[in-house]
């Protein structure tokens, strides 16, 4: 079951979160929380800008916040940014 954080009819994508990632990101520094939500909100308006494709994953995007990643599915058909994982750059890629 996904969770939808951020939504608005003014911005074209819709953020929703596996629960996996909202349980861990209660662990994250604030300052850390803070510049994930900026880059998310930045991201519903562009979910392509700063993005890097995951090579070995079919449509896994990631983008850079500091030390830590955010992985994401565009689907593209439903207008929705899926958060599949968010952790530091030495842990989320295991």
């Amino acid at each position: 079951m996904s969770r939808l954080l951020f939504y608005s009819p003014l911005v074209p994508y819709s953020i929703v979160f596996k629960p996996s990632v909202l349980k861990k990101s209660k662990r994250f520094p604030k300052k850390v929380l803070k510049r994930i939500r900026e880059k998310l909100e930045s991201l519903c308006i562009n979910p392509y800008a700063n993005a890097v494709k995951i090579r070995d994953l079919e449509n896994v995007w990631r983008v850079r916040v500091g030390d830590y990643r955010i992985l994401y599915r565009i689907e593209n058909d439903r207008m929705v940014i899926l958060v599949i994982r968010i952790d530091h750059r030495k842990q989320v890629y295991k």
